[in-house]
Order: structure tokens, then C-alpha cells, then sequence
């Protein structure tokens, strides 16, 4: 696999674990051929709060998930996940709902197989999350074109607004409404590398009212209007470090 300019093989029995708007391509020795399985799933398939043991570590993978702390996570040889996978794709083929309990339960032993590996990692920069902060991230990544206020996010994980606000600029380092920006920020930057698609369809889509202050907004946000950057070739639009907010 390729992710940008770095290139990552894998082989037989190797998990690879690609993270949202990670751009990534596959490559593949036509001699020889490949078999590979592809399971994509949402982030609320994957909350592991009722787990209460060692609860801490379990949500290590989710937390990177939505942190987007990776561009992607190899696993090599692992068996136990391997055989997981095996497990969990059998019962997707064969079962009509696709959150049936056994799939929730597979999909449960999947993230801990990955948090462990995840917490193994030495150069993993990490701090170990908080169960709110985590059940907050999912909330906004689930809800964050509705624009939930602080309040709604405190009400959903049980706590009060001013403990949230404390914890997850603590976690995060940043405050629950620039997190929101930002999720609207990155979607509006992948949405327009679709020249199909309209400014107005992607303010819209973005949670945005009118075309104007969508335009207004992102030209704050990374410095450049969206048809600035829009007129910049792919490779443009992909390397934006020295924007702000990428």
C-alpha cells in the first residue's frame, strides 16, 4: 500500500488499519496475485463503554480513531486477529443484520486486539483517555453538521457542560467548538477534491447555510478560499501543512 509518498507492504496474515482521510493506493505483483478482506465500519460501531475492565485501555484504539493520531496502523502476523477477522466476516456474510450482538461482539474484540497493539507501540505519543472524553468525541463525530451545543455533548455523556469543557481541553487540547471547526473544516477540504461537486452542495453538506459564509469560513480556516485551492492540482490539494489548521 501506498499512503502519499511512503510505501507500506504487507503480506499473508498482516492487518492494516487505514484511517479516515488517509488517501491511500494499492499495489499488487500480477504474477502472484492477492486475496485480501476489507471490513469498513462507521464510528459508532465501535464503542466499547460497556466494557468496564481495564476500560481504560480498551478504548486506546477508538481514541486514536477519532484523534486521528495515525495515517494507518500495521498489525503484522497477528493471529488472534486474523482469526477474529475470519469470525467477524463469516457472520456479516451470513447474518441479515449487520449489528447483530455477535457482530457487535466481534467487532468488540477487534478494537481491544488493536488498543493492545496500539499500547504496545513505543513511540505512540498518547495520553490515556478519559471514558467521557471518549463517548463525547463519538457523540460530535456522529452529530457534528446538527452542531451540537456543549450542553447537548455534557447532557449525552452525563456530565456538566464545565467539566466537559475542562476534561476535553485536556484530553484533546483543544475546546469542544474548535474540534467541531475542525470536522467541518477537513470534510469541506475532502469534498472538494470532487470537481463534481458545487460549492453549494459542499456548504450545504457541511452544515453550512449559505455559500458565502462557508466560503468565508474555510478562507479563515487554511487561509485560501475554497476556489483558490479548488484551481490547485491534486498534489495541491494534498499537501496543505503549511496551512492553517492541517
Amino acid at each position: 500500500m501506498q499512503f502519499e509518498n511512503q510505501d507500506v507492504r504487507f503480506g499473508e496474515g498482516d492487518t492494516m488499519v487505514v484511517y479516515p482521510g488517509a488517501r491511500h493506493y494499492f499495489y499488487v505483483d500480477d504474477r502472484i496475485g492477492c486475496q485480501l478482506v476489507q471490513v469498513e465500519f462507521r464510528i459508532d460501531n465501535l464503542s466499547v463503554l460497556e466494557f468496564r475492565e481495564d476500560s481504560d485501555d480498551n478504548l486506546l484504539f477508538l481514541y486514536s480513531l477519532l484523534q486521528n493520531t495515525h495515517r494507518f496502523l500495521k498489525v503484522p502476523g497477528n493471529v488472534e486477529i486474523s482469526d477474529n477477522m475470519i469470525r467477524l466476516v463469516r457472520e456479516l456474510e451470513t447474518s441479515a443484520d449487520s449489528r447483530s450482538p455477535l457482530v457487535k461482539i466481534y467487532f468488540f474484540e477487534l478494537f481491544i486486539h488493536l488498543s493492545r497493539n496500539l499500547k504496545t507501540e513505543k513511540d505512540l505519543i498518547l495520553t490515556k483517555p478519559d471514558q467521557y472524553v471518549v463517548k463525547a468525541l463519538q457523540f460530535i463525530h456522529n452529530n457534528f453538521l446538527e452542531d451540537p451545543s456543549v450542553e447537548d455533548i455534557a447532557d449525552y455523556c452525563a456530565i456538566s457542560d464545565r467539566y466537559l469543557r475542562k476534561l476535553f481541553q485536556r484530553q484533546t487540547g483543544m475546546q469542544v467548538v474548535e474540534y467541531k471547526h475542525k470536522l467541518r473544516m477537513q470534510m469541506a477540504l475532502e469534498l472538494l477534491k470532487d470537481p463534481d461537486q458545487r460549492l453549494t452542495e459542499i456548504a450545504y453538506r457541511c452544515g453550512y447555510s449559505t455559500q458565502q459564509y462557508f466560503c468565508k469560513v474555510f478562507k479563515d480556516y487554511y487561509g485560501k478560499s475554497p476556489g483558490e485551492l479548488r484551481r490547485l492540482n491534486l498534489t495541491g490539494l494534498e499537501d496543505l501543512s503549511g496551512l492553517k489548521g492541517s
